[in-house]
């Protein structure tokens, strides 16, 4: 994503911030994993990737770690890094989702 086209750029802001909820709400226990993993898998991984580059610089500007990082936990959790059976049990048991803790603060 090149900051180019400015209403092209506040366009892609809106769907990252609304995947940022949704991503939020999945990690909270809001929402059900396996209906969105089932039905929009692809859009989170994909939006992610694409916007990887855009997402760090964002980050580094405004020196804040935690700017979509729901959106990365979900990468994370559906791309690389899948729960074991025994993590899938525990987080059963809770009704929600394990996550590490949060990035609050920027490490440079």
């Amino acid at each position: 994503m090149n900051g180019q086209d400015p209403d092209l750029l506040d366009s892609f802001r809106l769907i990252l911030n609304h995947y940022e909820f949704v991503a939020a709400g999945l990690r909270n226990g809001d929402f059900d994993e396996k209906l969105l993993r089932d039905t929009e898998r692809s859009a989170f991984v994909n939006l992610f990737k694409e916007c990887q580059e855009y997402i760090y610089k964002q980050r580094d500007g405004r020196k804040r770690r935690a700017l979509y990082e729901h959106l990365e936990w979900v990468y994370e959790r559906w791309e690389t890094n899948r729960p074991s059976r025994f993590v899938r049990s525990i987080e059963w048991l809770w009704g929600r989702p394990l996550h590490p803790k949060r990035n609050s603060d920027y490490d440079a």
